[in-house]
């Protein structure tokens, strides 16, 4: 078995176990924003012509003040053409419908309770992170210009890798806000059609960046927390 086939399973296992030694806290948010595909029909910074609306759902168990476990589900679409990039002439173009589940380890390093020690509430604090994890995307390619008929109305399961970063502000003692940026990378050269034909020695990708809300659902009598 290879280790990206192996990667989600165990990375599961992981978050299952913590969550049992842990019973922090609980929460559900939503997420808005847009995404950008990266690959052969890309330039190396998307233009805004190239971002595409992206909604989703997480649920996000807290271990302790600094770590957070996120699984989440998101669906938006993903955009690519030539006239971005120094082949114009081309005219490749494609556009596909993604939907992804991911499970990311999120650390914030200055997280600190929502309570002072005395009871009162910390109103407006703010929490940088980094998150990392394994991810399952799945690409229903459905408009293709330029390319071989092989590779129209196609259907992809993509294993990958996301990573990125955000900041967390409490707004109310159960609600919270988040903007954040991520990076996904593919383990694979199919996502936009051009495999073999661009650079196939290269792995297709996409950001995603936006706006999350959570609410928490519970959390421990830690008065700290």
């Amino acid at each position: 078995m290879k280790i990206n086939d192996s990667f989600l399973p165990l990375w599961c296992l992981l978050l299952f176990s913590l969550g049992l030694n842990g019973q922090r806290s609980w929460e559900a948010g939503i997420f808005a924003g847009a995404s950008a595909y990266l690959g052969d029909l890309a330039p190396d910074i998307p233009p805004p012509d190239a971002l595409s609306p992206v909604l989703g759902f997480s649920g996000i168990f807290g271990y302790n003040r600094n770590l957070f476990f996120h699984a989440e589900l998101l669906h938006g679409k993903l955009t690519g053409s030539d006239a971005f990039t120094p082949n114009a002439s081309r005219a490749w173009s494609f556009e596909s419908a993604l939907s992804e589940f991911s499970l990311q380890l999120a650390w914030h390093p200055l997280g600190k309770g929502r309570k002072t020690i005395a009871g009162v509430y910390r109103s407006g604090q703010f929490s940088p992170y980094v998150f990392f994890g394994p991810g399952l995307a799945w690409a229903q390619r459905r408009q293709m210009k330029g390319m071989p008929d092989d590779q129209q109305n196609r259907d992809l399961w993509l294993k990958l890798v996301s990573a990125g970063g955000g900041m967390r502000l409490d707004t109310r003692q159960r609600w919270s806000l988040s903007l954040e940026l991520g990076w996904r990378k593919c383990f694979s050269d199919e996502l936009d059609g051009v495999h073999l034909l661009g650079r196939p020695d290269t792995h297709d990708g996409y950001l995603i960046g936006g706006l999350g809300i959570t609410y928490i659902l519970k959390a421990d009598k830690d008065i700290r927390y």
